[in-house]
């Protein structure tokens, strides 16, 4: 017998990123995922400038 989570299909993905989108914001933070590496930015929403992720020291535009 298997589990539910040995059934995760490529469709999951898309649920996946929602949820942690909404997670993320919930918690406060921007959540935008850093498109060149690791990371998501835990900023305040809507802040001005760039996008940081303090956890990841990551940068970006």
């Amino acid at each position: 017998m298997t589990s539910s989570t040995e059934r995760r299909t490529d469709t999951d993905k898309p649920r996946g990123e929602q949820a942690s989108l909404a997670a993320g914001r919930a918690a406060g933070y921007c959540w935008t995922r850093n498109p060149h590496g690791p990371g998501r930015c835990t900023w305040p929403p809507h802040s001005s400038g760039s996008h940081k992720d303090v956890y990841a020291h990551t940068e970006w535009r």
